[in-house]
């Protein structure tokens, strides 16, 4: 592209995991272009995974549940950009609406992949790799670095990689308190946004906790969103040792807990990915998922999955019987623990 853009937006994607593997892409963007003003434009829920990163200038919070909700929200925070003066847009989500904005910022270079029918909105349109018409299942980290390799990007690493505040670490060190710091912490998330058919069972993660209790003197850490209340509930009443839970926390104090963490046993959420940037062994209880999307940096993780006919779905919600998940074992999960990280904490 030339000339070399000297203001770039980027539309940053808006899942928590998704936001986790974009960080070699804007890494790489950041080499290629050192000298530009590189901006972020992210959902609100997401902003605080790339604080205090060094690959960026600023970010924008996309409130679309809120000031920027609906179309005069949309068109608001359109008017915005295109104050800003932008001169490359680099798309990381395939929505049209992305494209949309930025097309109506007046951004004049804009990348992005050829997906839901907005090609014509993009002037450097990628086409996903195909088969039959059907877009084949790729690792995001790799999917979004192809638009640097485009841009002209080359040798990027694929490490993702987040950072972590003062007040994040605070947080955490309250919330540890007077923890016996010497004991393996092993961090539990047994919920998931994207639905219940991602989850295995909460009776089984208390049960995992009891095992790694008794097995490594461990003392088990429960991350739990506001919304998976319930699931918590359920962990903690069905263990018979005690657990450390930990409920509505931001995303910098969870960067800083999950630092800490030996390990986490988790289902396929964004918590994994988090883990996985600050270089954690990660036991990924995983069904109707496709692993396809999330195959990089799989050093230090264990996946555990049982295969199944009818799998992976890629539903919100089981529809038969979640067999994906019920034939997971409480033995197959506290065995990935044993060959992952067991002679570290023996």
């Amino acid at each position: 592209m030339s000339p070399e853009p000297h203001n770039i937006l980027v539309r940053t994607p808006n899942w928590v995991g998704d936001a986790v593997m974009s960080t070699p892409c804007l890494r790489a963007l950041r080499n290629l272009y050192p000298s530009a003003k590189i901006t972020l434009l992210a959902r609100s829920y997401v902003c605080e995974i790339y604080n205090h990163a060094p690959w960026f200038d600023e970010i924008i919070s996309y409130e679309r549940e809120g000031k920027h909700s609906g179309p005069g929200g949309f068109l608001r925070l359109t008017g915005i950009l295109r104050r800003r003066q932008f001169d490359l847009a680099v798309l990381l989500p395939n929505s049209f609406g992305s494209a949309l904005m930025a097309r109506l910022a007046g951004i004049p270079h804009r990348i992005g992949y050829q997906r839901d029918g907005r090609g014509w909105l993009l002037t450097d349109s990628l086409q996903p790799i195909r088969s039959r018409g059907r877009v084949i299942p790729r690792n995001m980290v790799d999917y979004y670095l192809e638009l640097c390799h485009h841009l002209g990007a080359r040798n990027c690493s694929r490490h993702v990689e987040l950072f972590v505040s003062d007040k994040g670490e605070s947080t955490a060190d309250k919330i540890l308190g007077n923890a016996d710091r010497s004991r393996p912490l092993i961090g539990l998330n047994p919920g998931g946004a994207f639905g219940s058919s991602k989850c295995w069972m909460p009776e089984r993660f208390a049960k995992v906790a009891d095992l790694l209790f008794e097995r490594y003197n461990a003392q088990p850490i429960l991350f739990s969103a506001p919304s998976e209340k319930q699931i918590a509930d359920r962990v903690v009443s069905s263990a018979t040792h005690p657990i450390l839970r930990v409920g509505n926390i931001d995303l910098d104090a969870l960067k800083s807990l999950m630092r800490r963490c030996t390990l986490l046993v988790t289902n396929d959420t964004g918590a994994r990915h988090i883990a996985v940037a600050f270089d954690k062994p990660v036991v990924v209880i995983m069904g109707s998922t496709s692993s396809l999307y999330t195959d990089a940096n799989l050093e230090k993780t264990m996946i555990v999955r049982k295969r199944v006919d009818c799998g992976p779905c890629q539903q919100k919600i089981c529809k038969q019987d979640h067999r994906c998940m019920t034939s997971i074992t409480v033995e197959d999960v506290v065995s990935a623990v044993d060959r992952l990280i067991g002679q570290q904490l023996s």
